[in-house]
């Protein structure tokens, strides 16, 4: 469920929303989808061979975050135990509060979301060899459902179902957790 309060950013995501923000402006001269270029940093040991092995590495981490969010939000309160294996920073923050407004209004989830990777944005070789990893994704929603305590559906039948996100994994080569994910608010590209 949407959440209106303000979140005050790290500043290294506040950096990487920065860049985010140049590269929205930069393609807002452009029609149709975003079209950010994939870069790697150079590094005298990758820690992945290929863009390709760290994008697979973070889409498995962002399969791992929505199972246990769709774990989280169909159990209540002892699912979040394990959204800290799979989530840092702001994701985690704001998959919790997301958990306590499904305990608040007294409604759950049943099935879960999937997605499917629309763009590699960047990979990049951060502080200590942490691979910070940005991709944009497209959450399909059909099988996702939010219940009332009487079964009935809170979903509106004319939910986009398709919907674009920004997301960014980072994390040593085994340990990557995702530690933002932000709706891509410009032209749908799932659609």
């Amino acid at each position: 469920m949407p959440d209106a309060r303000p979140r005050r950013l790290t500043p290294r995501v506040a950096a990487m929303l920065g860049s985010a923000g140049v590269l929205a402006v930069a393609l807002s001269g452009c029609a149709g989808a975003p079209a950010p270029t994939p870069s790697v940093s150079a590094s005298a040991a990758p820690i992945f061979a290929s863009d390709a092995e760290a994008l697979a590495a973070a889409e498995a981490a962002y399969e791992r975050f929505l199972a246990a969010s769709a774990q989280a939000t169909s159990e209540g309160g002892p699912g979040v135990a394990g959204l800290a294996a799979v989530a840092s920073g702001n994701a985690y923050v704001s998959q919790v509060e997301s958990v306590e407004d499904y305990l608040n209004d007294r409604v759950h989830s049943t099935g879960r979301r999937t997605f499917a990777t629309y763009e590699l944005q960047s990979v990049v070789l951060g502080a200590d060899e942490v691979v910070v990893v940005s991709f944009y994704v497209c959450d399909d929603l059909r099988g996702l459902d939010v219940l009332r305590e009487d079964g009935s559906s809170v979903v509106a039948s004319d939910r986009v179902v398709d919907v674009p996100y920004l997301v960014v994994v980072e994390g040593e080569r085994e340990s990557m957790k995702v530690s933002e994910k932000a709706l891509w608010e410009r032209e749908n590209f799932c659609l």
